[in-house]
């Protein structure tokens, strides 16, 4: 299965238009986060539209920004309580990026937990370890003091996603909020990989844990599609080349398709004073958020 990145999460100084948000944390006060193979979000707070967008203004995003458009009234989170980033393929995070990020904008300085021993500490290159460093920074941001899981699990030889899940649901006192910023389309998985995790998931629900998944960066049509602008159905095709299935549709990734994950698209706007919507790329985004109708799971009670 062809696995993804997000790019959807956050960016950080950037004055280019962006997108918000797709991986924090919940366990602070007044909360958000996410992120495709892709971070963690509970009780995501939505922009007030009656604050002044120009007010917001700053080219950039950063803490700061992110406390003062979600109303967050302080990251000093619960240090009993435990989060994680989920991490795959050949992606690290630079210790020493870490600490500087946390010195540059006053932040508790405080060091992730590696798991499974995965962290070259030198980013050799930007594309190594920008997604690893990004859902650390910001997570640990957001909520600071928390103790913070670097978890990683290999690509192969079986499905990372089924890998951590159940090493998740075996753990005695598993993360309260877990982040994952990768996916994989729904169309390529197996359906009893994707129905021993949904077990799992529930199984971690019910013992209090939150699982936070991006809704991922190719809107409705997915990763691998020729589409057009709008990415109608009717119009797009997608072609999983080591799945050998095609055709055309909303197509969703997973584990965003879970029904027992939060899914949290990425946003923009404010960073440029206008009102928060979908981020999309046809209005200046540098992704368009990910969506669909999943063809595996049937629509819960709850939707």
């Amino acid at each position: 299965n062809a696995l993804q990145r997000s790019k959807s999460m956050l960016t950080t100084n950037s004055k280019q238009q962006g997108c918000q948000a797709d991986s924090l944390s919940s366990l602070c006060s007044s909360n958000h986060s996410s992120n495709h193979y892709n971070t963690s979000s509970n009780n995501f707070n939505i922009y007030n539209n009656n604050a002044d967008p120009a007010a917001m203004v700053t080219g950039s995003v950063n803490i700061e920004f992110l406390n003062n458009l979600y109303q967050i009234d302080s990251n000093i989170a619960n240090s009993q309580l435990h989060q994680s980033v989920f991490e795959t393929n050949t992606m690290y995070f630079s210790e020493s990026d870490l600490l500087q990020f946390q010195k540059t904008y006053g932040l508790t300085q405080q060091a992730a937990v590696v798991v499974n021993g995965y962290n070259k500490k030198t980013c050799t290159s930007i594309a190594s370890c920008f997604e690893g460093n990004l859902d650390l920074q910001y997570m640990m941001g957001i909520a600071q003091r928390s103790s913070t899981l670097y978890w990683h699990v290999d690509a192969k030889p079986s499905n990372p996603f089924l890998k951590w899940i159940l090493d998740a649901s075996n753990t005695e006192n598993p993360p309260q909020s877990n982040s994952i910023s990768w996916s994989s389309q729904e169309k390529s998985m197996s359906p009893s990989v994707m129905t021993q995790f949904n077990l799992e998931a529930l199984k971690l629900t019910v013992r209090g844990v939150t699982i936070v998944v991006s809704s991922g960066d190719d809107g409705v049509a997915g990763a691998k599609c020729q589409c057009s602008a709008d990415s109608s159905s009717s119009t797009s095709s997608w072609q999983q080349q080591d799945s050998g299935w095609s055709g055309s549709g909303y197509f969703p990734v997973f584990p965003a398709s879970s029904p027992y994950v939060t899914v949290v698209g990425a946003t923009m706007g404010p960073e440029s004073g206008n009102i928060e919507i979908a981020c999309q790329s046809r209005d200046g985004g540098l992704i368009t958020s990910g969506g669909g109708f999943s063809s595996f799971f049937e629509q819960p009670i709850w939707q």
